[in-house]
């Protein structure tokens, strides 16, 4: 994709200091796009804001049309508009793809709630509380599918509280869904959802569960040989 497709002006971007394989990702939106630098609002994680100095070298996580992009690039240094702090970041040569660990799902049957929104997203849709219960078939970095009593139209929105719990995970996850497509198998509904502006926090958690459900799933096996 052209990189003026994915960095564009009013998009969200997460931006995480590169400095080792932990990184810290904080939230925020672009702001400016020039032909050589873009500028983007003070990262924040957790309300507070994080700190970046001129000369760092970053990491730029984005969603965009559910495709995550990534790329590294280098702080420039900071400037303010109508009394807005912006950090200047350098426009990349080229945007990669992340790679495609997301794409790794697990079957599985782990109780979750949601709730229905409709077509139309709602600005505060993170302070709804999912309340209907629901059990998931199988998850990935990506999206779910889920069994349902009765059935869910294509691009109804939801909301969906998943608690994950493996070794070092111990988080309930609150997300925005989309129905993409439902099947009747004998009395239920087998509903596909995909993830609706999931950080790049969230997605790291959903992949290390799966990696960690399959690695268990595996070490089972051998031990039943």
């Amino acid at each position: 994709m052209m990189i003026e497709k994915v960095i564009e002006v009013n998009s969200r971007i997460e931006v995480a200091l590169d400095d080792g394989e932990n990184h810290i990702f904080g939230q925020s939106l672009i702001q400016e796009v020039l032909d050589d630098t873009f500028s983007v609002m003070i990262p924040v994680r957790d309300g507070h804001a994080l700190y970046f100095g001129s000369g760092d070298n970053v990491i730029i996580s984005m969603l965009k049309n559910n495709v995550r992009y990534s790329f590294k690039t280098e702080v420039l240094g900071k400037k303010k508009d109508s009394d807005i702090r912006l950090l200047v970041l350098k426009k990349p040569q080229k945007i990669d793809v992340a790679e495609r660990r997301n794409l790794v799902r697990i079957k599985t049957l782990l109780p979750a709630k949601f709730e229905i929104i409709g077509n139309t997203l709602p600005k505060n849709w993170q302070i709804i509380e999912p309340l209907q219960e629901a059990y998931i078939t199988n998850l990935s970095g990506k999206g779910l599918n889920m069994s349902l009593d009765s059935p869910l139209s294509a691009d109804t929105l939801l909301v969906l509280s998943l608690r994950l719990q493996a070794e070092n995970i111990n988080v309930t996850l609150k997300l925005l869904g989309k129905v993409v497509r439902y099947e009747q198998v004998a009395r239920v509904y087998r509903t596909g959802v995909i993830f609706m502006d999931i950080t790049q926090q969230q997605e790291d958690i959903i992949i290390s569960y799966v990696f960690q459900y399959l690695r268990k799933s595996i070490q089972l096996i051998k031990d039943d040989d």
